[in-house]
Parts: structure tokens; C-alpha cells; sequence
């Protein structure tokens, strides 16, 4: 056997040691992102559901509203508001009943404002359970007798966790026992704060790599014509500033619900990634938690397998199709379940050259609607080319020389439903995602 047979096939083996020693990550963050920042409304006060809903949609993001829910029939603002708001990604979290001290509340009245409440949100918003809480006033988040009394009430009741009033969390490992996930910290929002003091605040996580939960109240715009002076109004003026502030860092920072980034920490910090085998064509590996309501905690995590040179086309949970997000230096990157199956590799061609790839950095979003197809990008590109390629990397749709803002909508009446991959390129940067057309 010639010299360099041999040293290609010790090449093959030690690659294939290394896959087994360690086959990848579990991303601290959704699609490798820095850190997490959710954003939160309290009470449904009147400014909220006519101005944030339609803000949020507009920039592709999402929130949490936690609702009072003896206020949703006033103000005009009956369940059908909230449906639409869920309907549209949003989370609708607890905040009770009335709105009371819970320090001063006995047991009887916890398990009204709090467990009444929830189950007052689930019989309505039948996309979702409430398993997120913000606590009246921050009371409960302390350490007195009563404070580990309202927790234990939120426990029972089927909450995963709840936010405080006071501001913290920018560390990674801000939650080390199940107790600190019902003491979340958030930042206050109110008329006197400044865009540049929005921008410090979100610069603290992406360097500290935590969750960020920032707290709002009422809402309204120039002429107040909703008359939210509940509680340290924020002008719409001001939001959309912050807003659009967040849009731009959405390749950094993960701008998520309550709900999501929780159980995405929770499941990521009990979980494990195994190599259950390879063969001459595949790798198949597992991940799994701790966590025993898989129901419940079904958050996918995004995972950086180490390719080791070898090129893969496919990706398979439990026999179902995963979407191949990119791919960074020599890893490939997509979401899994935990517990949800067996999780497989086929070797073969993606259908492009990843070349400066950047995962997070090209959204792909069908309209049901119509035959357009947009792609939005988290930064914007001069002078760029869009492509769609199929999995043999023949283009199949071009458009050159676009100046890309935030997104562009092309015509795929022409394409048969399957598996196709963007490919937006400008100078250097290359940008793909790999999606399904349907049909």
C-alpha cells in the first residue's frame, strides 16, 4: 500500500475518533446567538394591544404580554385582541387575576390570583399554556417565609418561571438551581429612559451572554388617544426606536418569549449529545435532558455538529426532516428536540458553497398566500445577487444587483415544491439557508 493511502486512511480514522470523542455543541443561545432578550408588557393596559402587536409584526419579533385577566374585557379589550396577539407568536403570560400584593395574600387567595388566572388564560388561548408569570409589584421573587410560599404556589400550579422588577441576569449561568428560574431580573422601561440607555442595557448582555427581560408598561403615542397613563408611560415614538435598535442585532442576540428562552436554558443546561453510530454513509447521534415533561419542555436547541471535512446533505429526527440552517467554519447547524428521537446525518452535497457563511444572518418566510417567497436579511447587502439554487446547486432563479435594506420578495410560482437553498452574496459576504418550498 502506497505512503499516502495510508496516511489518507490514518487521516479517516483519527477524523473518526474525533467525531466520537466529541460529536458537537448544544448552543448556549438559539442559532449560536450571544445572548437572549425578551421583551415583556404588564397588565393589557389600554396602548398595548392597539400599538405593540402590530410594531412587533412589522419587524418579524415577538413578545410576552402578561395579562391581568379580570382587565381583559374592559378597555375594549376583550379575549378575541388577545387570540390575535398570540396568533401572531406572541406569548400571554400570568400576572393574576387583580393585580394584588400577593405578600399579603393567604393561601386561598394565591391559589385565585394565580392558579384561577391561568386556568382563565388556557380556556381561552388554546395555541399555548401559560406557563410564564410576572409577579404584582416583584413581590415574590425575595427570600422571606412568603416570597418561598407565592413560588411554591407558582410551582404547584404548573409555571416553569417568572420575573421580578429588579435588574440583573446578564451572566450565562444566572439560573443554577430550578428556585433562581422563579427569580428572573428585567430591566424597568419607563418616559425617562433614553435610547442610549436601551442600547447600554442590551450591549451589557450580548457581552455577558445572559437573558435580558425588559419590562414595559403603558404605551400610547404623541396624542396619548389611548390614555395609557397607567404606569411609566413609553411614547410609541420611543418603542419603535428601541425596536428597530433590536432588528438590527438580531444575528447577535436572540429576541425571543419568556416562555421559549426559558425552556431553551432550561433544556440546554441538563442536556447531552451522544454518538449512537456511524456507517459508511450516516452518523447518528441522540439528544437528550434530564427534564422529565417532554411536553412541556420541547424547545428545539440548536446544535453545531463537527463536520471533520466530511460534507453532509440531509438531516433526519425520528425519520422527519430538519432543516440544515448553514454552515459555520467546519460544523453544521440546525435544530433538534430533546428526547424526540434518534437524530441522523446522510453524507453528501448541501447544493452550495457555504463560503463566509453566516447561519443567523438570511430568514427565509413563505407566503401562504401568494407565490412569493421573502428574504429578509438581518443586515443589509449592497449591490447584492439572490439566487435559489436546488440541491444540485443549479440556479433556478436569480436576481442580481440588489440593494437589500432588510428584505426582498421573489416569484417562485415556477419551482415544484421541495427542498431548495438561498444564496445571498455581496463582495465577500455569503449568506444561505437551506428551505422547503411548498407548495
Amino acid at each position: 500500500m502506497k505512503k499516502s493511502t495510508i496516511c489518507i486512511l490514518l487521516a479517516v480514522f483519527c477524523g473518526m475518533q474525533m467525531l466520537v470523542a466529541q460529536v458537537g455543541e448544544i448552543c448556549k443561545w438559539d442559532s449560536d446567538r450571544q445572548a437572549a432578550i425578551v421583551l415583556t408588557f404588564d397588565d393589557w393596559s389600554p396602548g398595548q394591544q392597539p400599538i405593540v402587536p402590530g410594531e412587533l409584526k412589522s419587524r418579524n419579533l415577538n413578545a410576552t404580554f402578561f395579562i391581568e385577566t379580570s382587565l381583559v374585557a374592559n378597555w375594549n379589550h376583550d379575549w378575541p385582541t388577545v387570540l390575535t396577539t398570540a396568533a401572531d407568536g406572541n406569548e400571554i403570560g400570568n400576572h393574576t387575576k387583580s393585580h394584588p400584593h400577593l405578600l399579603t395574600q393567604n393561601a386561598t387567595q394565591l391559589n385565585t390570583e394565580i392558579r384561577a388566572a391561568r386556568a382563565i388564560i388556557d380556556g381561552h388561548v388554546l395555541n399555548q399554556k401559560a406557563t410564564s408569570f410576572a409577579y404584582p409589584f416583584g413581590e415574590g421573587s425575595g427570600n422571606t417565609s412568603k416570597d418561598i410560599e407565592i413560588r411554591d404556589s407558582l410551582k404547584a400550579s404548573g409555571h416553569i418561571a417568572a420575573r421580578g422588577v429588579s435588574v440583573g441576569n446578564y451572566g450565562y449561568n444566572f439560573a443554577t438551581t430550578d428556585d433562581d428560574y422563579f427569580k428572573i431580573m428585567t430591566y424597568p422601561m419607563c418616559s425617562g429612559t433614553t435610547l442610549d440607555n436601551f442600547k447600554g442595557q442590551v450591549t451589557q448582555i450580548k457581552n455577558g451572554g445572559g437573558l435580558l427581560t425588559v419590562l414595559y408598561h403603558s404605551i400610547d403615542n404623541a396624542n396619548n388617544s389611548y390614555s395609557d397613563t397607567w404606569y411609566c408611560q413609553v411614547k410609541q415614538t420611543a418603542l419603535q426606536a428601541q425596536l428597530d435598535h433590536l432588528v438590527t442585532l438580531k444575528d447577535q442576540v436572540w429576541i425571543t418569549t419568556f416562555g421559549q428562552a426559558v425552556k431553551y436554558h432550561k433544556e440546554r443546561n441538563c442536556a447531552q449529545l451522544t454518538q449512537t453510530g456511524t456507517t459508511g454513509t450516516t452518523m447518528s447521534f441522540t439528544l437528550s435532558d434530564t427534564l422529565s415533561n417532554n411536553d412541556l419542555y420541547n424547545q428545539p436547541l440548536s446544535l453545531k455538529i463537527f463536520r471533520n471535512g466530511i460534507n453532509y446533505s440531509t438531516a433526519t429526527q425520528n425519520g422527519l426532516p430538519l432543516v440544515i440552517d448553514g454552515v459555520v467554519h467546519d460544523s453544521i447547524v440546525f435544530r433538534a428536540v430533546p428526547d424526540a428521537g434518534e437524530i441522523v446525518l446522510t453524507i453528501g452535497s448541501l447544493g452550495f458553497e457555504p463560503g463566509v457563511a453566516d447561519n443567523a444572518g438570511i430568514r427565509v418566510f413563505q407566503d401562504a398566500s401568494s407565490s412569493l417567497l421573502t428574504i429578509q436579511t438581518l443586515k443589509p447587502l449592497l449591490n447584492a445577487n439572490i439566487s435559489i439554487l436546488d440541491l444540485s446547486g443549479q440556479e433556478v432563479l436569480v436576481l442580481k444587483n440588489e440593494t437589500v435594506l432588510s428584505a426582498v420578495r421573489m416569484d417562485v410560482s415556477s419551482l415544484s415544491a421541495g427542498m431548495y437553498v438561498v444564496r445571498a452574496s455581496s463582495g465577500e459576504t455569503v449568506r444561505v439557508q437551506k428551505f422547503a418550498l411548498l407548495k
